[in-house]
């Protein structure tokens, strides 16, 4: 497995080059809970 730190890296440089797509879900209506907060990844295939 990749280390936590080396796959916050990649994940990151994936979002910035737009290989990545990021969406928030949160679980309360508060926008500064961040342990209530839900980060889903995905890629979109047809690019």
């Amino acid at each position: 497995m990749i280390p936590a730190k080396e796959c916050k890296l990649l994940t990151y440089k994936l979002l910035e080059e737009s290989f990545l797509q990021m969406q928030e879900l949160r679980k309360s209506l508060a926008a500064n809970v961040p342990n209530k907060t839900f980060f889903l990844f995905h890629i979109e295939l047809d690019q």
